[in-house]
């Protein structure tokens, strides 16, 4: 398995995405996170620090949000408009999502872990869920063959098991999207990236215009945080800088 360079990056003439791996959680690195988004181009003071809401009921949970510069903020991602303008996250196992509208320049930024991929339980076995809000957000009225996602920073469809004794309540809402969800249903081994790429395709965003590396995993590459691998809090630290 080849080993993922930390950090990574992905650079256009509209935006830099970078992911780095093992680093010290946000309240430790303090300025230094400002400092490393404005090393990649973002503006002193305008650089969110997203904190993703672990489950239903929290505050900001699916939520898609205008950026806040001056204090952390609790949501899922926010939408990027302003040249210099950044936004960074922690994470540890799930999936971070980059959608770029290459027509109207719109970024919107967001963690994707299980929880906000869940539907909630009263909309009727529909397929709402923190992707879908993002796709929304970002195509709005145009054309999704403008739209480009790129997932990042993910556990492995192979890697994502779940054994315990009430893992059914949380792998059994991802049955609606049929045998893609999973690598092994009987052991609950949940396929996100396959999930996020299924949804992307529905709302018409093309298969060659969604990157994904299917070789990178989490839990595999050691230089990355992994709740599968004992790590115990978010220490991969994703951040994106628009630069026009």
């Amino acid at each position: 398995m080849p080993q993922q360079r930390s950090p990574f990056r992905v650079t256009t003439p509209t935006f830099t995405l970078s992911v780095c791996g093992m680093q010290r959680p946000f309240a430790a690195l303090g300025r230094s996170v400002e400092k490393q988004a404005c090393d990649l181009g973002a503006i002193p003071g305008k650089v969110c620090q997203i904190h993703p809401p672990a489950k239903a009921g929290q505050p900001g949970f699916q939520s898609i949000e205008l950026p806040r510069y001056d204090c952390p903020m609790q949501a899922e991602g926010v939408w990027l408009d302003e040249p210099g303008s950044a936004a960074t996250m922690q994470t540890r196992d799930c999936p971070t999502l980059l959608f770029w509208n290459q027509q109207t320049g719109r970024l919107v930024f967001t963690h994707a872990g299980r929880p906000a991929m869940t539907a909630p339980v009263d909309c009727g076995g529909c397929q709402y869920n923190v992707v879908t809000a993002a796709a929304r957000a970002t195509i709005q009225n145009g054309n999704p063959r403008d739209v480009h996602l790129w997932i990042v920073g993910s556990i492995c469809g192979h890697c994502f098991v779940h054994e315990s004794d009430d893992s059914e309540q949380y792998i059994a809402p991802f049955d609606k999207f049929g045998p893609t969800a999973f690598t092994n249903r009987s052991r609950g081994a949940l396929n996100l990236p396959a999930i996020i790429t299924l949804q992307a395709i529905h709302y018409g965003i093309l298969p060659s215009q969604i990157h994904y590396d299917r070789w990178f995993c989490t839990k595999e590459q050691l230089a990355f945080a992994s709740l599968r691998r004992g790590t115990t809090d978010r220490y991969n630290t994703v951040t994106v800088i628009r630069r026009q």
